[in-house]
């Protein structure tokens, strides 16, 4: 039997703009991109992706095992 694991977990967070609207140009995503890289970093998160569409985003972080 192994003494030892591995285990990570990631969440995928998706947002969406209301009724899907085309609202988030290219300078609204890379305010939000920018927001979310520091607040994640606050949070001591670990972002592994993030896409900014012009009606929705998503969001791969792993999850701290330690919280």
């Amino acid at each position: 039997m192994a003494k030892h694991s591995h285990v990570k977990v990631y969440i995928h967070l998706i947002w969406g703009t209301y009724r899907r609207d085309r609202v988030l140009t290219r300078e609204v995503r890379l305010k939000l991109f920018g927001h979310f890289v520091e607040r994640f970093k606050e949070l001591d998160l670990t972002v592994e992706k993030m896409n900014i569409q012009c009606d929705h985003l998503h969001i791969l972080h792993q999850l701290p095992l330690d919280r």
